[in-house]
């Protein structure tokens, strides 16, 4: 079933759904629709892809200072195609969105797209990704702290917590969809203008030397964990180990093998650990263990590694993470 066709110029689009869902994308190969063939792409059909001109479209008499090179590509006609992998529910979302990405892009309405910057709080992060990225583009994200409202018992109160701000491209037929599928988790959203990245975090050298922690966490929440403290201190070093766990349920015991992975962090002494730790905890880490303080240049012995973990020995002053 042919759900749309759009035409710009020399590029028509048409999305196909059946059993497969199927993207074809005609053009003209002296003119690729680099824009359009990238979007499609990252919203997962594929493989969508312009391949290289036919000799017979090389003018190797006309060069093309815009190429760099000593040859012309004459107008020729190019037929690619992408098909998307996924679920009923998915490939429906899909299909409405690379509708809107055409048309926003090559169809009669182009230029409808909107960039919005949208704030949820920290430990939802990971569930909004998703959700964001099946909707539109997600040109930026980071970590941060931002004051919100926090109510308890009926009262009302003003309180810093731990958020991550995702700067969207969306098409402007989309953007209800998005803030809805968003709405239970109450973000703030405003217009990409008057979004504004923190600076990042910077020693205060009257304030002390930094703070060297452990953060212990599981594998699979660790990509959210260094995003949200590369935002407000240093990661130096991590190491991932097997643990098992004796779980009970109802009285049968079992054995539960899980991966968990030590962060060493410097926070900065401006950065008050209370409120560090109370964020890892809501990002669903396990613990955090201070260390021994830092030793300074003026009072390091010679030949002393640069830091030092009780736990765990030498740690090297470079980013892994």
């Amino acid at each position: 079933m042919v759900t749309d066709t759009s035409r710009h110029q020399t590029v028509s689009a048409r999305i196909t759904a059946g059993v497969v869902a199927r993207v074809l994308v005609d053009y003209d190969g002296a003119s690729p629709p680099h824009e359009l063939l990238d979007a499609l792409r990252r919203q997962g059909w594929l493989p969508l892809r312009h391949l290289a001109p036919p000799a017979s479209a090389i003018d190797w008499d006309r060069p093309d200072p815009t190429q760099r090179s000593g040859y012309a590509i004459r107008s020729y006609p190019v037929r690619t195609q992408g098909t998307f992998e996924g679920s009923d529910a998915q490939r429906a979302l899909a299909i409405r969105r690379a509708q809107a990405t055409i048309d926003d892009l090559v169809g009669p309405g182009a230029g409808g797209r909107r960039r919005l910057g949208i704030t949820v709080t920290a430990p939802v992060a990971a569930l909004a990704r998703p959700i964001v990225a099946a909707h539109g583009t997600i040109l930026e994200e980071w970590a941060h702290r931002s004051p919100r409202q926090a109510s308890y018992r009926g009262q009302v109160a003003a309180a810093e917590k731990a958020v991550h701000t995702f700067l969207v491209q969306v098409s402007a037929r989309l953007e209800g969809e998005l803030l809805g599928a968003l709405a239970h988790w109450q973000p703030d959203v405003v217009d990409a203008d008057a979004v504004r990245r923190p600076a990042p975090p910077q020693d205060d050298p009257a304030a002390g030397p930094p703070a060297l922690v452990h953060v212990e966490v599981r594998a699979q929440l660790r990509d959210e964990v260094v995003r949200h403290l590369d935002s407000i201190a240093e990661v130096r070093d991590s190491s991932t180990t097997g643990r098992t766990i004796l779980a009970s349920y109802r009285g049968v015991r079992s054995e539960q093998r899980h991966e968990m992975t030590t962060l060493t962090v410097a926070v900065p002494a401006t950065v008050d650990l209370t409120e560090l730790e109370r964020d890892m905890t809501a990002l669903g880490a396990n613990a955090v263990r201070r260390l021994a303080p830092e030793a300074t240049p003026a009072t390091r012995p010679p030949g002393t590694p640069v830091s030092v973990s009780p736990a765990g020995g030498p740690v090297p002053r470079r980013r892994t993470c």
